[in-house]
């Protein structure tokens, strides 16, 4: 399935190029060493998306991005400029067409913020190229990174992992984006945090459902998992359930977690809000599930 591919994206980091960290060998140079750090690692980006041939071109935040979507969309803004001067006529996809792409596939435009579904929407649209921007805590030398990871669209296999260090002034408190369209909310955990959090995050009540309570026709013996993107509401039932794959093992999971109830988030305050998750879930012959959370919260693959 290509949700499992996450597994390739860890890639040793062994350069360093002008206060951009290079995840790979080979690193090209840069025309103007005085140009900001920002600019510097849109124009590194830009020349390994360039090496990669011709091809339509996505770039896309994920949900890191989101502890300082100013700064992303002033990197993101750069990026784009430099693809549009290194490479002629190429061709970018903008951020409509990957929410209609989502909402055609049953699935919210606030999913795209997630690593595993923009890279399954890349793969299915055949992207020639991924590029995932993303602020990310580094434990070891206790400071944000803005980075910007360049895919193989076709394979979905990193080819180079760009960074600088960026200086942001974020709290402890888990950064909470509410959608305004589908009033789902992410939760990105402060990667700085020593594990506090401002409110409760979403429990599981009651995450299986008896064999009778779902069609016997819904349960053919399948051999894979699906990975689904759903709404926890305020009332702790689960909604707007969305699955990439045609296979009909795809509808099967969707009747499945439709019936969970869950102990919803609460804020600060004590209220209950709706939040957006994902769960990878993997039917069986005998009607039953296996079942693996990934929250945008615990999202660690990189």
């Amino acid at each position: 399935m290509w949700w499992r591919s996450s597994g390739l994206i860890r890639l040793r980091i062994v350069g360093i190029l002008a206060g951009i960290v290079i995840g790979c060998a080979g690193a090209p140079k840069l025309e103007s060493q005085s140009a900001s750090p920002l600019d510097q690692l849109a124009t590194l980006t830009a020349q390994r998306v360039a090496k990669l041939g011709a091809g339509p071109v996505l770039v896309a935040p994920l949900d890191g991005c989101l502890l300082d979507s100013r700064l992303c969309s002033v990197s993101d803004s750069l990026l784009r400029a430099q693809l549009e001067a290194q490479i002629p006529n190429v061709k970018i996809i903008d951020n409509d067409t990957v929410a209609r792409e989502l909402i055609s596939r049953g699935l919210l435009p606030i999913d795209a913020y997630h690593l595993l579904v923009i890279q399954g929407l890349a793969n299915q649209m055949n992207v020639h190229v991924l590029v995932l921007e993303y602020l990310y805590w580094d434990a070891k030398k206790k400071q944000y990174t803005l980075n910007n990871a360049v895919f193989d669209g076709r394979t979905l296999q990193r080819q180079v992992l760009l960074k600088t260090a960026v200086d942001l002034n974020v709290q402890d408190e888990p950064v909470v984006f509410r959608d305004p369209q589908s009033g789902a909310s992410l939760i990105v955990i402060n990667k700085k945090t020593s594990g506090f959090l401002a409110f409760r995050l979403p429990q599981c009540e009651r995450c299986s459902v008896p064999l009778n309570s779902v069609p016997r026709v819904a349960m053919p013996p399948i051999q894979q998992s699906e990975l689904l993107a759903m709404t926890i509401t305020e009332t702790g039932t689960v909604s707007s359930v969305g699955c990439f794959s045609d296979d009909p093992s795809c509808k099967d999971a969707v009747k499945f977690v439709s019936a969970w109830r869950f102990k919803p988030a609460l804020d600060s305050n004590g209220r209950a809000f709706a939040v957006r998750t994902y769960v990878a879930v993997n039917l069986n012959g005998r009607g039953d599930a296996d079942r693996s959370f990934i929250p945008a919260w615990q999202n660690d693959s990189w």
